[in-house]
């Protein structure tokens, strides 16, 4: 079979799939429902000019849920086909193997980008029928950060969050990958993440060692440091928490997930290509 039938295939089968389905409407029905909630009881929070800050902050959390359930549906992408006993049925199709896998991690990866397109999309519409996206004073009489430069800064944020969450679903994938039952996978994975999460938060804030983790580019449960956290602060006018032009965490935010990616899929193939799927 060709690619693009396969992924025809694997994006039909990811339709009728509950968890699949709720990896993009939770976040995104919360993404909506943030921003009203803050314009009804956010007090000071809820200021008509602060639309950026309430995006941000409301991206950010949406997507916190986003991350979990993305993780969850790559850890469970082979694994239950294994448990349920349907992997061998793909198996003995005439498809080389290592397409099986890549066609599920391209078909996870596509969910990834439209949960981030659709929550950004949500998010953005339902902060504008309250606020506007202006200029940020504060207790300062010229602007602390300019329409433009919250923009800007908005939609580096936006692109910078594309590649931690292709290495989520990389991480997903080789854990489902490495274990034969469901229940183990899903705990794995989840685990996995929340104990990176919590190191994170346990290494000094100027310990490079953090740069490492690639759960320091995504929102997280203990956030201070991905770059999307700095959009946040610096649409409630915190001028000072964005990293410098030359600072090394822009490079690092792209190699760090960018090599999880190619580490976690190329262990993903290896293994799916030498394991034995037909008990």
């Amino acid at each position: 079979m060709r690619l693009r039938s396969l992924l025809y295939v694997e994006f039909t089968k990811l339709r009728r799939q509950r968890l699949a389905v709720t990896t993009v409407i939770a976040p995104f029905l919360a993404g909506l429902l943030l921003p009203q909630l803050i314009w009804l009881f956010g007090g000071p929070r809820a200021t008509p000019a602060r639309g950026f800050y309430v995006f941000a902050w409301s991206l950010e959390l949406a997507l916190l849920m986003g991350v979990y359930l993305l993780l969850l549906q790559a850890a469970l992408s082979i694994v239950v086909d294994r448990h349920d006993k349907t992997l061998r049925n793909l198996l003995v199709a005439p498809v080389w193997r290592g397409r099986i896998i890549a066609v599920r991690w391209l078909a996870l990866q596509g969910i990834a980008l439209l949960l981030l397109a659709l929550l950004a999309a949500g998010v953005f519409l339902s902060t504008a029928i309250h606020f506007e996206f202006g200029e940020i004073y504060e207790e300062a009489i010229e602007p602390l950060a300019t329409v433009e430069e919250l923009r800007t800064y908005t939609l580096i944020g936006l692109a910078k969050l594309i590649l931690p969450l292709a290495a989520v679903v990389s991480v997903g994938v080789l854990v489902s990958v490495l274990t034969v039952a469901p229940a183990t996978a899903a705990g794995v994975a989840l685990g996995l993440l929340l104990l990176l999460d919590i190191v994170k938060s346990i290494a000094s804030a100027n310990s490079s060692f953090r740069l490492w983790l690639f759960n320091s580019y995504l929102p997280t449960l203990f956030d201070d440091s991905s770059y999307w956290n700095g959009v946040t602060a610096y649409a409630q006018g915190i001028t000072d928490v964005l990293w410098m032009a030359d600072a090394p965490e822009h490079g690092y935010g792209i190699f760090i997930p960018l090599g999880t990616v190619v580490v976690c899929f190329g262990l993903s193939l290896f293994v799916f290509l030498r394991g034995e799927y037909s008990e």
